[in-house]
């Protein structure tokens, strides 16, 4: 699954956000799995993705990822300290 062509990522996040919803590496780490888990197998009508730090930008992905999954739920992105463009400069 792709998120969208549309969507500009830094790889380290692609990659971390991959790691949990595409093609997680056991069903612990597993975000679909999860999200079935506790909606007790329903699609979702409200999904809240929120993060401090990295989790913030993965939350970001978590958005996009959901309103893609499930195009008729209410999705909210709150994040505190998500990855700030500034960080990214910093780093080149």
């Amino acid at each position: 699954m792709q998120l969208t062509g549309d969507v500009q990522v830094h790889t380290g996040f692609l990659n971390q956000f991959e790691s949990l919803a595409i093609s997680p590496s056991s069903d612990q780490a597993d975000l679909l799995k999860s999200f079935q888990q506790l909606s007790g197998g329903a699609v979702p009508r409200r999904v809240t993705c929120s993060g401090f730090s990295l989790g913030g930008a993965l939350s970001e992905l978590c958005g996009v990822w959901a309103a893609i999954l499930w195009p008729g739920a209410d999705i909210t992105v709150a994040n505190q300290v998500g990855i700030r463009w500034a960080h990214v400069l910093e780093v080149i």
